[in-house]
């Protein structure tokens, strides 16, 4: 027993990259602060693998009779902080955040808060990250 055992380590030169892509993204969603930007508005990130989910809220009243007007102003929203947080990447890496939208996976969801005709609006669209 006075060999000791060698493991064989291997280099995984391929996977730090997008880690510091999905690193350097999540340090760009906690240091901005959106939502100030409309008063009834929240945005959230996530990663789904290689997947960037961003999902709209929007708090809403008389959604059934505004519902078209709502669905406008939450896609021109959400293409505004796609193209802000685009912005902020090149600016802090120095090289483009590629994101290849998933059209046919977008959805939403509403969900009513009170009886009162106020409800939420919460809509997510996908983004294929080339990493």
């Amino acid at each position: 027993m006075d060999k000791t055992e060698s493991f064989e380590v291997q280099e995984y030169n391929d996977v730090r990259e997008p880690m510091q892509t999905f690193q350097t993204i999540k340090q760009i969603v906690e240091d901005e602060r959106w939502d100030g930007r409309h008063p009834s508005v929240a945005y959230k990130v996530d990663f789904l693998g290689d997947i960037l989910r961003v999902q709209i809220t929007m708090f809403e009243m008389h959604l059934p009779q505004r519902m078209k007007e709502v669905q406008e102003t939450a896609l021109k929203l959400q293409k505004a902080y796609v193209s802000a947080l685009k912005k902020e990447f090149k600016k802090r890496t120095k090289t483009a955040l590629t994101l290849k939208e998933v059209k046919d996976k977008a959805d939403y969801t509403v969900q009513k808060v009170n009886l009162n005709e106020r409800y939420y609006y919460i809509a997510w669209h996908l983004y294929e990250l080339d990493v």
